[in-house]
């Protein structure tokens, strides 16, 4: 059994997620918290797998969150959740090398899809912002430039898979 921890202050979007694992088999809501200091609260009274993180939490930034939760248990698995599909804070997450975001618009079954994934402790990464991550690198940007449109779909996908 995956058990998970919902992170956000949006009680229709807990309620949400809820009513989609409680039609998995698999996928356990073990706790909830509405903000950071929630969360940290949590941390000490419940043990899970998988944090299911908003990013943009009203009392500590969501970034700052990430710091505290890895600093009480360095191998966690968070999936931030966020509803900015490109924006300034995802990037800087994943230059951090925090690379599980799925935006909040995403449909169930990949949300289940990738906690499943990250439960087998591998990782997901949205391909348009890989590829935006990969573009910034002058080693990944001279390699894609020389490759065909296919060429470069399949060389992003198999440097996400490890296979470089």
């Amino acid at each position: 059994m995956i058990k998970v921890l919902i992170a956000d202050d949006h009680t229709l979007f807990r309620d949400g997620l809820k009513r989609i694992f409680s039609e998995t088999e698999d996928i356990d809501v073990v706790a909830e918290a509405i903000d950071g200091k929630d969360i940290l609260k949590k941390t000490r009274e419940y043990d899970w797998d998988i944090t299911l993180l908003d990013i943009n939490l009203p009392d500590i930034n969501g970034l700052d969150i990430l710091k505290r939760i890895l600093s009480v248990n360095a191998s966690s698995c968070i999936l931030v959740l966020s509803m900015y599909p490109g924006g300034r804070i995802r990037f800087r997450a994943i230059r951090r090398e925090l690379l599980d975001i799925l935006t909040k618009d995403s449909p169930a079954d990949q949300l289940i899809n990738v906690i499943r994934r990250l439960a087998k402790g591998g990782k997901y990464v949205n391909p348009e912002l890989a590829e935006k991550l990969l573009l910034t690198s002058s080693r990944f940007r001279d390699i894609i430039h020389t490759l065909s449109q296919i060429e470069s779909y399949m060389f992003l996908n198999s440097s996400l898979q490890g296979n470089l």
